[in-house]
């Protein structure tokens, strides 16, 4: 046995000659044969008694300081960031596996108290165990796969009862030198008992964190990771802000200094980022794609025969959203060891389902602004196509009003006489030509009121309702009696004696009235009676709230307005009856007309219709002490007014 120990002492030292990375390259070679050399001379001499008996010891004294040295000196000189790594938990295995021998036989030494021998022989023997356990996981921690977690679990619980156990034994032999153990120290015993179980409790979780930082060189805590990025990684909703995300914070937490993401379609895989790697993004990478896939969520360890453009890659993160695949995330270069705990991967794994929530939510994001842009340009095009086409209007209005101006004013001095007599059929051949003309004046005259109620600054001053009111009725009659219907139509004003004046443009008010009163004639073909009504009334303006306000009604005994059109019917150029055998003409602009009138007063228009019965038009204008500021008269139009019912009246 002697003899032997030479000889393991030599192949312990050139074991870590060799490991966890050969000392000194390639030239240990040079070391390991004299020292196999000597090693056997020394078992020859052993063997044959020619060397004192105590000598062997002197050989495990040298093997063991000699082979902590050489670990000792790894972590000294630089080295790269995986072989310290390894170095540290080769090192904690010794300390681990022969500390608590030395410690539990020196201390009662130091304190002359007598050795539990046999059970400390027994924790000696089982903490020996840990020598080989981390030595193996030091070395081949990468090459486990799936049970490199497992391995990490036990290792971990192996050291803690051997600390726990030896923690225990010193507390009993300081306790011996003042307590005599008898039957009647029981409660001591229990008590330290109890008292180590519920320090094991709080203690293990800290101790499995150090072994954690001993196997993977990282401190940080997957749970606090994954509070800190999982809200953060879905609000990034541009390209460059999840790639800052990624490349600037998350990765970096994590020591991962190789990445990069491909987005998986039908066509392939497209390259969303890369970062520490060049990657050519105009490669087809399908095939690799797919092999990496293949072993998604496990570690690859490193392999030196490959060369491939991937061979970087240790960890594939697949990509996925209710269970469509959007991409793939890899993972490279990892400090200090490239290595990628199960932890870790879990991690990584749920993290990667916020990347695929984040990438279908940026590509919603791109597509609704891709749309908007769209509906902008397309609304401006309509924009520029509806300015052409309220120019091209208001020219023609213009230039056809110039010649029919001349045409009302010849055919007017035909029919005075003042171009010499007309015969009857004449004169009421002219006649007609001067009712259409005056028709067609009118309707250029909308329209050319139309385009300019929008630009035209309003003229405000105080205006009496009622007298207005009576004003456009009196002309109302006088129009139908001209057309020969005046025996048909009956008209009554009702204005109360209450009503004060408004702030408001007389000619445009006066303008409401007429479209309104012009529209109860052409759609009353029966005739009937017509009412205007002019009253005091409370009406809620929208976010102005509650204000007295001068409120009109036009009503008739006309046709009628369906349920569903009353909606459009303030639209332009909208007609109920669209079609060219249409009773009535017109071009559907006079309510439109009147609605931006009254909204640019800061008032409210609505109607109330039933088809065979009749229509009232309503307008309510707020009553100011003076005059309104045109800004907020236009923005209240544009804003829109909520619809007064009759209920709303105070």
């Amino acid at each position: 046995m002697h003899a032997l120990t030479w000889l393991v002492a030599a192949s312990s030292l050139h074991l870590h000659l060799l490991v966890p990375s050969p000392f000194l390259g390639r030239r240990y070679r040079y070391l390991s044969y004299p020292l196999y050399a000597l090693a056997i001379a020394l078992a020859v001499l052993e063997l044959w008694q020619l060397l004192p008996y105590q000598a062997f010891y002197l050989g495990l004294l040298l093997a063991s300081v000699g082979s902590v040295g050489l670990l000792l000196i790894r972590l000294c000189v630089k080295t790269p960031p995986r072989v310290r790594l390894a170095t540290r938990q080769m090192l904690a295995g010794v300390a681990l596996a022969f500390g608590p021998g030395i410690v539990l036989w020196v201390i009662p030494s130091l304190l002359d108290v007598p050795r539990s021998g046999l059970l400390n022989l027994y924790l000696i023997t089982f903490a020996a165990s840990l020598f080989p356990f981390f030595y193996v996981y030091a070395l081949y921690k990468h090459r486990l796969g799936g049970l490199e977690f497992r391995a990490n679990r036990i290792l971990s619980l192996f050291s803690f009862l051997v600390l726990y156990l030896t923690a225990f034994i010193l507390v009993f032999i300081f306790g011996s030198r003042w307590v005599t153990f008898t039957p009647q120290s029981l409660g001591f015993a229990l008590g330290l008992s109890m008292v180590f179980i519920i320090a094991g409790l709080f203690l293990r979780e800290p101790f499995q964190r150090w072994i954690d930082r001993l196997a993977y060189g990282t401190e940080h805590n997957p749970d606090d990771v994954l509070r800190a990025f999982a809200n953060e990684i879905p609000r990034a909703l541009e390209r460059d802000a999840l790639v800052q995300l990624l490349t600037r914070e998350v990765c970096p937490s994590l020591l991962i200094r190789q990445s990069a993401l491909y987005l998986v379609g039908d066509t392939g895989g497209a390259l969303f980022y890369s970062d520490g790697v060049f990657l050519d993004e105009k490669a087809d990478v399908s095939e690799h794609l797919h092999h990496l896939l293949a072993t998604a969520t496990q570690y690859r360890p490193p392999e030196p025969d490959d060369t491939g453009p991937f061979s970087w890659v240790r960890l594939a993160i697949p990509i996925e959203v209710g269970g469509k695949r959007l991409g793939v995330w890899l993972l490279g270069r990892r400090d200090p060891d490239d290595y990628y705990p199960k932890p870790d991967i879990d991690l990584l794994a749920t993290l990667g389902n916020q990347i695929g929530v984040a990438l279908e939510t940026s590509r919603l994001f791109e597509s609704l602004r891709q749309r908007a842009i769209e509906l902008e340009r397309a609304y401006l095009e309509l924009q520029e196509l509806d300015q052409l086409k309220d120019e091209f209007v208001q020219n023609v209005s213009h230039e056809l009003r110039t010649p029919l101006t001349f045409v009302r004013g010849y055919v007017e001095l035909f029919l005075e006489g003042m171009l010499g007599e007309l015969s009857p059929e004449q004169r009421e051949a002219l006649e007609k030509v001067a009712d259409r003309t005056e028709d067609v004046i009118r309707l250029i005259n909308d329209i050319i009121s139309i385009q300019q109620a929008a630009v035209e600054k309003m003229r405000y001053e105080p205006v009496n309702m009622g007298a207005l009111a009576q004003s456009c009725v009196e002309a109302a009659q006088l129009a139908v009696q001209r057309d020969g219907r005046g025996d048909k139509f009956e008209f009554i004003l009702d204005v109360a004696d209450d009503v004060p004046p408004i702030w408001g443009d007389r000619g445009r008010l006066r303008q409401v009235f007429d479209n309104l009163l012009g529209n109860a004639v052409k759609f009353s073909p029966d005739g009937g009676t017509i009412t205007v009504r002019v009253r005091t009334r409370r009406y809620r303006f929208g976010d102005r709230g509650e204000l007295p306000a001068v409120e009109v009604s036009v009503s008739d005994q006309g046709i009628g307005i369906p349920a569903d059109k009353l909606e459009r019917i303030w639209d332009r150029f909208y007609q109920v009856d669209g079609s060219t055998t249409r009773p009535f003409g017109g071009l559907g602009i006079g309510l439109a007309i009147v609605r931006n009138i009254i909204d640019a007063h800061g008032g409210v228009v609505w109607v109330e219709s039933v088809v065979g019965e009749g229509t009232t038009f309503y307008f309510a204008l707020p009553i100011h002490a003076s005059p309104p500021q045109r800004e907020d008269a236009h923005r209240t139009g544009l804003l829109g007014i909520e619809v007064p019912r009759t209920e709303d009246a105070q």
